[in-house]
């Protein structure tokens, strides 16, 4: 606040005296000025004492700001903008931590106090205030001496001079790093949940609950279909008109139970109706976020998500496990499940709590040594451990129920997942009956030894009188002993041969002729698909692939009673058709027991598609010979014609003929030449004979070398034969002669399918790391058939329209030269419409590094 001063009344006293100086020159005198000096007197008198007042009311306000912006830590500054000095109070040190004896004062001091990356925006802020070009305040890190970075804001206003020049600048600073980080934080906690929203594809919406006043975002009007702006006045009747009636009752009873604060969230699964007309599961959660002091909501927000493909899945998962429920508790036998390290019983059917007299949750609690009696369990826990280790599939032993009841079972088992535990699965099969029958048995066999002692002893009390009943009851003993080894050795055979049924890799099967169904097959018939039990006692004609055959099979076994590897094609299950060879035969156990057909099926698939192999060798074989025979024979015969022509009328033909004919010889011959060449080739390749000596040379002047050998055939055959190459020399490094029979190759092959009137073009091509080769032709183009085995010796297309001579190397050879040099080649084609081959080979070294 500027100083009060009496200017004014000083001006006054100065106008009186020159007054009073005037009245004296007038002559009049001074003293009319008395009463006029004796008020201004007093007003100066007043003036001082109202001075003095408000110069103390004004020191009594400076301390009180004072006070304030020391108690709000803000730090007072003034900047001198003639000479750039720089005056701060205490509190300024404190805000950029440092003591008052180590600032200079200047401008440049206060500068070198700021962040790096502060420092250019600040001093622009400073210069546009001074420019009067906006006020100045801003915000801006310093960093202490100790490296701390604070966050200051800082507000200043500009003194001017009369002609609007800045004079001085003064300011005040205060510390908002509190403020700043807390902004920082909550902004990184706005993008955190924005985030979190967006990975759960989560609509947002806000209630007041008072007003009915209802907030939706966009993505919980998208969930449904609808734009914001279709739903557009928003209240809770929007969300009450699109949930399914038979929900919003639910809805509506657990959205009360949050209000009541029965819940601490509302959370609830509802169907809502999309825009496209159709049901859509929704999941809604939300909170109430402001109640009112009695406790009633006023405010809640939540969200919603789009849950009807997890309903989906969820429902495919009920029926799946409604169904194998049905299957787990339809099996007649009782089924545990248990865990393989600590044998705890982890599930089991409806029929083992019928077996153990417990139900579910009691068995759930025991281990696997609880079901068996103590007399049973060593053996029985061995067995388990066989079983675990897969070294034994079937144990017989003995369950005792609850009740202490004992239980023969037969428990087969296999290995399982089960809750992410390696488990066994049992079938605990009560063989109560078949024990029984053994005991009866048992029992049967000691009534007949007692009576067989009965018996001696009556015999011995004979033995003197009736030494012929002696004789026959020995005779009888020796035939008892007889048919006793004669037993044991039907059932040692019968075990045999029952190996032999069980372990035989062909299918043995039997069959009444009558009815035509099978009465016996091995268990090898799985090999077809089938299991021993679907194909028991069901039609044998049904098995194979036609009717006809199989009545002809028939006929012919009723006539010859007897067939050996008797071919007959039979379907697998998945309905693929094999070749079996069938050795069988007639026979029939009694005069009156029932015709049947008895023997084995050996499929011979393999060694039928063997014989077909060897018989498209042999053809492929007889197809080369004759290629080759008629390849070497047509240049041959060209040779032979047009040199015995020179040699004969030599004197007669003139030069342009006998060029003509030794131009045609020496085509022929370097057409014999490539074909030697090829059989040459393909024969060193396939005994490993093969040597190449590459060497780096250019690609285009052998391209175009091996194509002026094609141009008296190509005009001959009218093909047009077009040639394209880059600007510059392309360096290869490969085998030369290798890579000129490649060429001729494929130029030769491109020849032989292209018709007269068509084009044949070669290109050489530089890639990135490699050079390329393309051959392309307009001719007959490849069948899709035959696109994969154009490259297979002796190959020769059987869909081809036209007839053209060859060996079916060509191209075998190319793939071959080019593969084993590192090279490579491809073909692409459309039928009709012409190919383009197209070889890649190896840069040398040089032209690999330029390019």
């Amino acid at each position: 606040m500027p100083n009060i001063e009496h200017r004014p009344l000083s001006r006054v006293s100065q106008k009186l005296a020159e007054l009073e100086e005037e009245l004296l020159k007038s002559g009049f005198s001074t003293d009319l000025m008395l009463p006029v000096r004796e008020a201004l007197a007093a007003s100066e008198q007043q003036f001082a004492d109202e001075r003095q007042r408000v110069l103390h009311k004004q020191a009594e306000l400076q301390h009180r700001m004072g006070l304030a912006m020391d108690a709000a830590g803000i730090g007072i500054w003034e900047l001198d903008l003639k000479t750039n000095a720089l005056v701060w109070d205490k509190w300024m040190y404190r805000l950029y931590g440092i003591e008052p004896g180590t600032f200079s004062g200047a401008y440049e001091a206060w500068k070198n106090g700021l962040h790096p990356d502060d420092l250019e925006q600040a001093v622009r802020d400073v210069e546009e205030a001074v420019a009067d070009v906006r006020p100045f305040d801003t915000r801006f890190r310093v960093i202490h001496p100790s490296g701390e970075v604070r966050y200051l804001k800082a507000y200043a206003v500009i003194t001017r001079d009369r002609e609007g020049g800045p004079l001085k600048m003064t300011g005040i600073n205060y510390d908002i790093t509190a403020r700043t980080l807390a902004e920082t934080k909550l902004l990184e906690q706005t993008k955190w949940l924005e985030g979190v929203i967006e990975a759960t594809q989560a609509g947002t919406w806000w209630w007041n609950v008072e007003t009915g006043e209802t907030v939706f975002g966009d993505r919980w009007a998208g969930i449904l279909g609808y734009s914001v702006e279709e739903l557009t006045p928003f209240s809770i009747e929007t969300w009450t008109r699109l949930v399914h009636p038979e929900d919003l009752s639910a809805c509506q009873h657990e959205l009360q139970k949050h209000f009541d604060g029965a819940l601490p969230y509302y959370d609830c699964e509802m169907r809502m109706w999309h825009k496209d007309g159709a049901w859509r599961w929704v999941q809604a959660r939300g909170k109430v976020t402001e109640r009112g002091s009695d406790g009633r909501p006023l405010v809640m927000s939540g969200t919603h998500q789009d849950i009807s493909e997890r309903k989906r899945l969820e429902r495919e998962l009920i029926d799946k496990v409604k169904e194998l429920d049905s299957l787990y508790n339809g099996i007649t036998d009782a089924v545990f499940i248990a865990d393989i390290e600590t044998r705890r019983i982890l599930d089991c059917n409806h029929v083992a709590e019928k077996l153990m007299e417990l139900d579910r949750a009691a068995l759930q609690r025991m281990h696997v040594e609880a079901l068996h009696p103590d007399d049973m369990l060593q053996f029985t826990m061995q067995a388990f451990a066989r079983q675990a280790r897969s070294e034994q599939r079937v144990v017989e032993t003995e369950v005792q129920t609850s009740t202490g009841t004992r239980i023969p079972v037969s428990i087969m088992t296999s290995k399982l997942e089960f809750h992410e535990r390696a488990c066994l699965m049992g079938v605990f099969r009560d063989i109560s009956e078949s024990k029984e029958a053994e005991e009866r048995i048992k029992a049967a066999n000691q009534q007949l030894q007692a009576s067989e002692q009965q018996l001696m002893a009556a015999n011995q009390q004979l033995q003197a009188s009736e030494q012929q009943l002696m004789a026959a009851n020995q005779q009888l003993q020796a035939s008892e002993q007889q048919l006793m080894a004669a037993n044991q050795q039907l059932q040692a055979s019968e075990a045999k041969y029952r190996l032999i049924f069980e372990n035989l890799q062909d299918v043995y099967a039997e069959m009444d002729v009558a009815t035509g169904l099978f009465d016996e097959i091995s268990p090898s018939i799985i090999q077809y698909g089938y299991s021993r039990e679907e194909v028991l006692h069901s039609p044998a004609r049904g098995y194979f692939a036609e009717v006809g055959e199989w009545e002809d099979f028939m006929n012919t076994l009723l006539t010859r009673r007897m067939l050996q590897d008797y071919e007959l094609r039979f379907r697998k299950k998945d309905g693929s058709i094999v070749t079996g060879s069938l050795s069988v035969a007639l026979y029939q156990f009694t005069h009156d027991s029932p015709l049947k057909v008895a023997g084995t099926i050996r499929d011979i698939s393999a060694r039928k598609d063997h014989e077909l192999q060897i018989r498209e060798n042999l053809k492929l074989k007889n197809d080369f010979i004759s290629s080759v025979s008629h390849e070497l024979r047509t240049p041959l015969f060209s040779i032979l014609g047009f040199s015995s022509m020179l040699l004969k009328d030599n004197a007669t033909i003139d030069s342009a003929t006998r060029h003509e004919f030794t131009s045609i010889i020496h085509d022929e011959s370097s057409r014999l030449s490539s074909l030697i060449e090829d059989l040459l080739t393909i024969s060193r390749i396939e005994a490993g004979k093969a040597k190449y000596h590459p060497e780096t040379f250019g690609l285009v002047g052998l391209v175009c070398s091996v194509v002026a050998l094609f141009r008296r055939e190509s005009a001959e055959k009218n093909l047009q034969l077009e040639e394209e190459y880059p600007a510059i020399e392309v360096a290869v490094r490969f085998d030369r002669d290798s890579l000129k029979q490649v060429v001729m190759n494929l130029l030769g092959n491109a020849m032989k399918f292209t018709l007269s009137g068509g084009s044949i073009k070669i290109c050489v091509l530089l890639c990135s790391d490699a050079a390329c080769i393309q051959v392309a032709d307009t001719g007959i183009g490849i069948d899709p058939a035959d696109r994969d085995k154009i490259f297979e010796k002796f190959y020769r297309s059987e869909h081809c329209e036209i007839h053209v001579d060859g060996t079916g190397l060509g191209l075998a050879i190319v793939k071959e030269l080019l593969e084993s040099q590192g090279g490579a080649v491809s073909v692409e084609s459309e039928l009709n419409r012409g190919s383009t081959f197209t070889v890649m080979l190896p840069l040398a070294a040089s032209a690999s590094e330029g390019s």
